[in-house]
This record gives structure tokens, sequence and C-alpha cells, in this order.
């Protein structure tokens, strides 16, 4: 393959050889395709960067406000989870399943309290990435409950 065609390839996706007959349909046709993938990289740019800039984000989201997008209290979306088997509950802490452990789903934060006696303690609370909660929307609409129309973009 010679440098001009490499060149012509990298830059319009196609070579055309310069001695060869042009077929106007075929230019048309061309030129139609490449009309209808930049609108359609128009449309998907606004969705990549969402997913470049919320998806990689380390900020964490309690699970009480992924579940008022469905109208349920975080309580009803933790039992939903145990039940469906991506977490389970062991010593007071939330725990997900070994399936779901290594996704980048959630993670545990540090979460001091005052008890009874009036000492500080500490536990962990799993909070859920944006990842994690995209996840829990797929699951949720999986399993017929739809979001909140008022709460979409929560």
């Amino acid at each position: 393959m010679t440098n001009d065609v490499a060149v012509s390839i990298r830059k319009t996706g196609m070579y055309i050889d310069p001695t060869a007959p042009i077929d106007p349909d075929l230019l048309i046709a061309i030129g139609q395709q490449m009309k209808a993938l930049k609108q359609e990289n128009e449309i998907m740019q606004p969705k990549a960067k969402y997913y470049d800039e919320v998806l990689d984000s380390s900020s964490l989201i309690p699970i009480t406000r992924i579940a008022k997008e469905y109208g349920l209290s975080g309580q009803s979306l933790n039992r939903l989870l145990c039940k469906w088997e991506i977490q389970y509950k062991q010593g007071g802490v939330f725990v997900l399943y070994q399936d779901y452990t290594n996704e980048g789903y959630a993670y545990y934060e540090d979460y001091p309290y005052i008890d009874d006696n009036g000492d500080t303690q500490t536990t962990q609370l799993l909070k859920w990435t944006q990842k994690g909660r995209e996840f829990l929307h797929y699951v949720l609409t999986s399993n017929g409950y739809n979001r909140r129309k008022d709460l979409r973009n929560i």
C-alpha cells in the first residue's frame, strides 16, 4: 500500500483511485453516509462526555438517594438488593456478593457515631459510585421498577 492510499484512508476512511471512472451515485451514497455518521457523532458526544465525566467520578452516593429515584426508601432498596443476592448484611454492614465486589460499583466510607454510652465509635457504610448507580438502575428496571420522571436528572 502506498503512502497516498494510507493517508487517504486515515483522513477520509476510504481511497478512490484517481484513474478509475467516477460513479456519481457512489459519491452521493458516500456523502450521505458521511453526513449520517457526522449527525450520529453529534448525538453521541454528550453521552460520551457524560460517561467520561460522571461515571469516572470518584464521588459516592448513599443508597437512599438512589432509592428515592424509584419512590423507595433506602431500607426497601437494601432489602431488594439482599433478595436479589447483590448484597448481604454482615455485622451490621452491607457487603457486596463476590460477583459484584471488583466491578467498582460501591466502596466503603468510614462513618463515626456516638453510641448509647456517649463514646465515639466508627462503622462503615456501603456507598455507590456512579457506575454502581447505573448498575442499580439497570437491575431495578429489569425487575419492573420505573424511575420517577421528576427525579431522572438527580
